[in-house]
This record gives C-alpha cells, sequence and structure tokens, in this order.
C-alpha cells in the first residue's frame, strides 16, 4: 500500500464476552472534523473493556456506560478493566480523528478529512458478526466508505467483516461526489481535486468507459456499489495519465486512483489501469497474489479488446510485452515466489496471465469455443457467497475447474506454481497465430487456432443474449 497510517489511536475495545451478533455503532461528526462521537450498542452483554495498547488507551482516553445507572465514566488502559455485572449492552466514547498519511487537503476551502476508521471504531474482529454503522453528518458534509450502504439510505452502512486486506478510509467533509451506474450497481466515486467540475466530469466519463470494458464480458463486479477514491496528481505527457491504482478489501472492497484530470478522456480511456483494477473485484482476493494479479493481468487486456479500447493488434502487442517482462524478471525464481522476492514484481504480474491465456484456449478448445475463461469466472462468481474472506489459489482454481466441467487451471497451476522460469507461452502464440516483431503485431491466418484466437476478445452470444428474431 502506498499510504499507510502511522497513528497509534486504533480503538481497539474488546469486549468480554464477545460481542455477539449485530453491532449496531452510531457516529456523530462535529462539525470541524476533529472528533466523532462513537455510540456502540450489542445484541449481548459488556462485561468488561481493554485497550490493546498504551497509546490506543490515550486516543480514546474513557468510555461511558449509556444503558446503565452509572454513568461513571470509566478509563481505558492496556488491563482487562470490568465494567459491569454483565448487563450492560451499550457504550458511549468520543475520538479524535487523525488523517490517513500523506492525504490532507491542499486547499484551505476543501474541508475534509480522511482515516483510517480503525483508528476510532471497535477492532476488526473476523469471528464477530457483520454490524450496522449510522452515521449522522452536519447538513453540508458527504461521507465515502468502503461500508456498503443498507438499501434506501445514503446514511446507513453494513459494515463488513472478513477480509482484511488494506488500509480503509472513511472519509468526511466537503467533496465533490457522484454516483456512476453500472449494471446491477453504482459506482460511488468521492473526488478529492481542486480541479473544475469539467474534470470531474471526464473523469466520471472515463470511469463509466473502465466499466463498459467489464461489462462487455461480465454482469455485476462482488459488490453492488464499491467506493470508488479519485486523487488528483501530475502526469507528463505520454506517461500513465493514471500512474497509481489499488484495490483494498478491508470492511469491504474499494478502489482508488490517483489521477491526472487534465488529460483528455481519448487519454484516460486508452489507459488499462481502471480495467486492472475493477478486474480484481470479480473475484475474491486470492492469497496467491501471482494468482490475482495474473487474472487481473490478462482480464485487463482482453477487457480492454473486447470492450473497443485496444484493437486486437493492440491488445496482443501489450499482452507479449508483458510475457516478455515476466520471463525477464528472476528467470530463476519460481512464480509462486515472486511476490517475495526483491525485483519479482513482473514475474508476479504476467505468469499468472500466461497461465490464464493458456487456461482460457485450453477451455474453449474442450468446449468448441462455448465457454471461455471469462465465463467460467462469472459462473463462479454466481455462485460464490458473498461473504468477504480470501480465498487460496488451489480453492479458487478448483471451484473454477468444476464450473469449466474439467480440471484445465489446477493442473497448469500445478505444473508452473512451482518451477523455477515463466511459462512457455510462445508454442500456444505460434498455434494461435500471433507473431510480434518489435511494436508490429502479425497473424496468420492459417494457424491451427487462428479461428479461435478470432474469438477471445468476443463475447459468444448465448441462449439469453441472441437478439430477438424478426
Amino acid at each position: 500500500m502506498r499510504h499507510q497510517t502511522t497513528t497509534a489511536a486504533l480503538v481497539a475495545l474488546c469486549v468480554f464476552p464477545a460481542l455477539v451478533g449485530a453491532e449496531t455503532y452510531q457516529l456523530s461528526i462535529a462539525p470541524n472534523l476533529d472528533v466523532v462521537r462513537v455510540r456502540v450498542m450489542a445484541d449481548g452483554p459488556i462485561a468488561a473493556v481493554v485497550a490493546r495498547s498504551r497509546a490506543q488507551a490515550l486516543a480514546i482516553g474513557q468510555v461511558v456506560p449509556c444503558d446503565a445507572l452509572s454513568t461513571q465514566a470509566l478509563p481505558l488502559t492496556s488491563q482487562r478493566t470490568r465494567i459491569s455485572d454483565g448487563s450492560l449492552r451499550c457504550l458511549d466514547y468520543v475520538a479524535k480523528l487523525s488523517d490517513a498519511r500523506g492525504l490532507r487537503p491542499a486547499q484551505q476551502n476543501d474541508a475534509w478529512r480522511i482515516t483510517d476508521p480503525r483508528d476510532w471504531l471497535l477492532r476488526v474482529d473476523e469471528s464477530a458478526a457483520d454490524a450496522t454503522v449510522d452515521v449522522r453528518l452536519p447538513p453540508d458534509m458527504q461521507i465515502s466508505t468502503p461500508w456498503q450502504p443498507m438499501r434506501g439510505s445514503e446514511r446507513r452502512f453494513h459494515l463488513q467483516r472478513g477480509d482484511v486486506s488494506g488500509t480503509p478510509y472513511v472519509a468526511f467533509g466537503r467533496f465533490r461526489t457522484v454516483r456512476v451506474p453500472v449494471r446491477d450497481g453504482t459506482l460511488r466515486v468521492a473526488y478529492f481535486g481542486a480541479e473544475a467540475d469539467t474534470s470531474l466530469m471526464r473523469l466520471t466519463t472515463w470511469l463509466a468507459s473502465a466499466m463498459h470494458n467489464i461489462e462487455s464480458r461480465f454482469d455485476a463486479l462482488v459488490v453492488a456499489e464499491p467506493q470508488v477514491m479519485l486523487f488528483e496528481t501530475r502526469s507528463r505527457a505520454g506517461d500513465s495519465p493514471v500512474p497509481f491504482g489499488l484495490v483494498t478489501r478491508t470492511f469491504g472492497p474499494a478502489v482508488r486512483f490517483w489521477v491526472d484530470s487534465r488529460r483528455s478522456v481519448a487519454e484516460l480511456n486508452a489507459d488499462w489501469t481502471a480495467t486492472h483494477e475493477f478486474s480484481h473485484l470479480l473475484l475474491p482476493r486470492v492469497r496467491d497474489r501471482w494468482i490475482g494479479e495474473g487474472f487481473a493481468s490478462y482480464l485487463q487486456n482482453l477487457l480492454m479488446a473486447s470492450g473497443g479500447a485496444y484493437s486486437d493488434e493492440r491488445a496482443w502487442q501489450m499482452l507479449h510485452a508483458g510475457f516478455g517482462r515476466g520471463a525477464a524478471a528472476l528467470p530463476n525464481v519460481a512464480p509462486a515466489e515472486s511476490s517475495r522476492r526483491r525485483g519479482g514484481l513482473m514475474k508476479m504480474y504476467w505468469a499468472g496471465a500466461a497461465l490464464a491465456l493458456m487456461a482460457d484456449v485450453e477451455i474453449r478448445m474442450r468446449t468448441e469455443n462455448a465457454v471461455s475463461l471469462p465465463d467460467v469466472f462469472a459462473r463462479y462468481t454466481w455462485r460464490q457467497t458473498p461473504e468477504n474472506v480470501p480465498i487460496s489459489a488451489r480453492e479458487l482454481l478448483t471451484a473454477l475447474d468444476a464450473e469449466a466441467g474439467s480440471p484445465v487451471l489446477m493442473p497448469l497451476y500445478e505444473r508452473y506454481a512451482g518451477r523455477p522460469g515463466f511459462p512457455d507461452v510462445a508454442p500456444l502464440l505460434e498455434r494461435l497465430g500471433v507473431t510480434v516483431i518489435g511494436d508490429r503485431v502479425v497473424f496468420d491466418d492459417t494457424a491451427e487456432l487462428a479461428p479461435l484466437r478470432k474469438t477471445l476478445w468476443r463475447r459468444p452470444l448465448s441462449p439469453q443474449t441472441l437478439p430477438p428474431e424478426s
């Protein structure tokens, strides 16, 4: 992660016995954004509290029972402090809001604060039930959060437990927001730049175009309303207008982009970053990063082509260049080790992409091109549970093979995961009739798999998507 908060104000209120069932948090944000007042109501009894460190205790200071005869403030310490005989189910406290590192307004008239909610909310506990968060804001302020909004409300959220991946951000204050409609959902976009509204219009057009790429092959992301945060940056002509993006999943999937809003819509749409990051939200997080990043790297090119942002030649040139970078990175290291080795970044991204291409072609060959790897991903997404939990490569690939109807992905994984080097894609490219010389792509339409190659970027018509009879 590029930005990690160093604040030692993580609210580590631990409850003995553990809070059981659904908790409800009521948050009231001060107009000057310096503190948040929190009321936590539990289904089960709260007998004692403890701060995990002295710094955490100082950040909160004290808690106050709110449904007991005594409302005496009780200090938080790193020692377990008994606060009731078991009848207490409600606590109040006030926590200071601190900025996430490096994320604060550049303009004085931009009054907003971006925080790590783990600094002031109850400790994340994967074994506890999910919770509901009610937020009270001054009337002229906005909120951006990875928590999923509850149906029919913009200030009531579902706090999702499970995966802990990356630093979550919750923003309060005055900033621009827009909702971008997508198939079966909405992108909840927050823009923290100082540019004019026309810049935000260009950025929303770009995000909609990236989602058009996704929707050219998929019907939905893993969540209906992901948080999207846009931060302003500057890029030089010829460089990427979106130099950095990432997905986090703590409290729910969220996407962040650092983007140069001065660049044209055409330049933004030609950039692969947004399509790559949204591709991550087609599947749960894979703990084996070379598989998760590799699948997203394959999909970014396939989807840029199927959505019309890339020509066939451009898609193959980008894949071929990526495979070359991956093969050159740590040639004596196995793909499964690449994420843990210095200099292994390109192998981590592109070894999995090579495996995905091999699997896509093999699945199509076995099904006479009736089923593709994206189809298998989509079938898996429809059947998976909505729990926000990471998954191992073996679990994912076994499930995908079940959707494909035959073992394809797991045999490829077992062949290449632990073997030093890079998956040998050259024979497959030759069979597909793809030759790349420098920046020039030459297609051989007499090659064995040339007919299949021509359909890789197209969505086959299914009975559900066939046009109506005239």
